[in-house]
């Protein structure tokens, strides 16, 4: 178990071992004075390696692929019981947004190409599920965002046409997706962002303690004792990254608790003397909460896990402050685990491609003597069933086509799913080697004497 009071002479935190030299017990750990090693090399490499693990030890992938299939179960329910939208309805949202910035009154034409625009779903009775159409435009801008990363299209200003974009632009986008999402869906995003919180904790949990161990101990943790750590740890790695959302929440009832007053005819302008500067020192706050809010909540989970930090504390001592006292290694660090995971997604993806490409050719090698027609073209019978071709062709099904494509649709849908839940388990990975990182540099502490606790 790890001690946070041992000093390096105390290997299980009993009693200090004599020493020639009494004052190097007292001496606190400095972060090294190599360059690399400042700059997090070689960990900021480490989350690939712990989300895709060895092929004999893929506990953390396939935490995160189970827990990603059982969001998709919840969001599809979610969007059966709620009011459906226009498949374009985000990509719409935004290029209004575009439209007011640029001064243009033609929202439609900056609309991307695939984004959810006019090319699919502009049918007037065409509908969606709330986080269908949502999930679909952010992952579209997150995969362009990449694209134009990987392109070297970092920072170049949005074109007036639309018809594509720079990284930052693609980025911006999928801020305005979550705003839509908050803004057109308030009570819609409540119970979404519980119901996530609720499947995500526990794997959140196994993950970030298996990454931990690994990357501290060089140990490595069975999926069975991961599970039962975050089953453990259920309740606070739910409420940890909720911690944030009540200090906003409770700063702006106290700034709207002084907006009431101020309406009060003279009473309340007599108390704008004292209050006003009040409500700058709140805005101040609610200002600093609502910019820490994303790293603190994200922050929170490797906190509880590394140092069993409560949620309170998680949040606030261990996520904000680890955040902002050393503001430019803090984003250095996310820039670079962001373009690696970015980029590795990427591959993985690609990867997936390939198997997929080898399946097909190989397998349309023993079914050519079993053409199908369609149109006037008699075409090997994999090529009509296969769910990745891009056309309809049930039409030209024969008799027990339907049940074999069924299940190939089926099974190259699970295979797909390989490239969200490497994501995931990467972003887990990289937000624990981030807290690592960080309380070695904050700190002082060397992340080869850092344990995570029992």
């Amino acid at each position: 178990m790890y001690d946070p009071a041992r000093r390096p002479s105390e290997p299980n935190g009993g009693p200090p071992e004599e020493t020639e030299n009494p004052m190097a017990e007292t001496q606190p750990h400095h972060p090294p004075d190599d360059l690399l090693t400042r700059l997090g090399c070689p960990h900021v490499f480490a989350p690939v390696k712990l989300a895709l693990g060895p092929l004999w030890e893929p506990g953390k992938l396939l935490l995160a692929v189970a827990a990603f299939l059982v969001s998709m179960a919840f969001t599809f329910a979610l969007d059966k019981v709620t009011a459906p939208v226009r498949p374009d309805a985000v990509a719409t949202y935004v290029a209004d947004v575009r439209a007011d910035r640029v001064g243009s009154t033609d929202a439609q034409a900056l609309l991307r190409p695939d984004d959810g625009g006019p090319a699919e779903g502009s049918e007037d009775d065409a509908v969606s599920g709330v986080f269908a159409a949502f999930f679909r435009f952010q992952t579209y801008s997150a995969e362009a965002a990449v694209r134009a990363l990987v392109g070297a299209d970092t920072v170049s200003p949005f074109p007036a046409t639309g018809a594509s974009g720079s990284a930052v632009s693609f980025v911006w986008d999928i801020v305005l997706g979550f705003w839509w999402l908050i803004s057109d869906h308030p009570l819609y995003s409540v119970v979404l962002v519980l119901g996530l919180l609720a499947i995500w904790a526990l794997p959140i949990g196994a993950i970030c303690r298996m990454s931990a161990e690994s990357v501290c101990t060089d140990q490595y943790l069975s999926l069975a004792d991961a599970v039962r750590y975050g089953r453990a740890k259920w309740f606070a790695l739910f409420t940890a990254p909720l911690m944030p959302l009540v200090w906003v929440g409770g700063t702006a009832f106290l700034l709207w608790l002084a907006g009431l007053v101020l309406s009060i005819p003279y009473a309340g302008d007599l108390g704008a003397i004292v209050m006003i500067p009040v409500m700058i020192v709140l805005g101040a706050v609610l200002s600093f909460w609502v910019l820490g809010l994303l790293p603190a909540a994200l922050i929170s989970w490797p906190a509880v896990v590394v140092d069993d930090a409560d949620p309170f504390e998680a949040a606030t001592s261990r996520g904000v402050a680890y955040a902002f006292s050393r503001l430019i290694k803090s984003v250095w660090y996310a820039v670079v685990l962001a373009v690696i995971g970015g980029v590795t997604t990427l591959l993985v993806r690609a990867a997936l491609g390939i198997v997929f490409l080898v399946t097909h050719a190989v397998v349309s090698a023993g079914t050519w003597l079993a053409g199908r027609q369609v149109g006037e073209a008699t075409v090997n019978k994999l090529d009509v069933i296969w769910p990745l071709s891009g056309t309809d062709t049930s039409a030209a099904f024969a008799r027990g086509d339907v049940i074999s494509a069924f299940f190939f649709k089926v099974w190259t849908w699970l295979a797909g799913t390989v490239v969200p839940g490497y994501a995931a388990a990467y972003v887990l990975c990289a937000l624990t080697v981030w807290y690592l990182l960080m309380r070695r540099d904050v700190d002082g502490v060397p992340i080869s004497e850092l344990s995570p606790r029992k």
